[in-house]
């Protein structure tokens, strides 16, 4: 049988599939079969023309007569047995070590960039002291100055989030070519819940620390204001 098989997004898409009998043939074997079956391919194999395998998947009726195969072929120095399933379990906890490491990570840079952000609100709000003091001599109400300055460092703040996850999405969509093309393995960047989530509460705590920028400007004097 010959044929291309559908896409999977793995490197099998990169694989050559042929019958185990080709291999056995390369290396001068027989092909298990006898010279009455030779046109035949898969089993069932003729034990006096099978030249052997490296490896076999063994599956039992009951979970104790599989731990039973296992200790009776580890018994033998020359055989190894081990489940698959305990395998990928010990990757899986690797893989779940190394997310919660990086939630942690991400957490620590995103107070740093919430800290940073209200000593830029509080900078900011040094850079337009004369405007605001010029509003205040004006007769401009308290609460005026304070919305003008708070709606101000929140508008910065929305612009920035959503530049911030245009260019995160943008950069992940790259860096996922990037590993799809050097590992074959199909790697797609979205957008999903959890990053909304991420932002959103970011943008709620930053939006509650740019009120103390916005309160400190109203307690500058005017006058020192104006003559900034």
């Amino acid at each position: 049988m010959v044929g291309r098989l559908p896409r999977s997004g793995t490197p099998w898409d990169h694989a050559i599939l042929v019958p185990v009998e080709t291999v056995w043939g390369v290396h001068g074997l027989a092909d298990g079969h006898s010279t009455a079956n030779a046109d035949r391919l898969g089993p069932p194999f003729d034990l006096d023309y099978f030249p052997g395998t490296p490896a076999i998947m063994v599956r039992a009726e009951s979970l104790a007569a599989t731990y039973g195969l296992r200790s009776e072929f580890n018994a033998d120095p020359g055989m190894m047995a081990f489940f698959p399933g305990t395998v990928l379990a010990q990757l899986y906890a690797i893989m779940g070590d190394v997310r919660q490491a990086m939630s942690i990570l991400a957490l620590v840079s995103q107070a740093l960039v919430a800290a940073s952000v209200l000593l830029g609100l509080f900078i900011l709000s040094r850079l337009i002291r004369r405007q605001m003091a010029v509003l205040r001599a004006l007769g401009a109400p308290m609460r005026f100055i304070f919305a003008v300055v708070w709606c101000y460092g929140t508008t910065l703040l929305l612009a920035g989030a959503a530049l911030g996850l245009g260019v995160g999405y943008g950069a992940a969509a790259g860096l996922s070519r990037l590993i799809t093309a050097q590992t074959n393995i199909s790697v797609v960047a979205s957008i999903g819940w959890s990053e909304i989530y991420l932002v959103a509460a970011f943008i709620s705590l930053a939006s509650l620390a740019a009120l103390l920028p916005a309160a400190a400007a109203l307690r500058q004097p005017v006058i020192d204001g104006l003559r900034a």
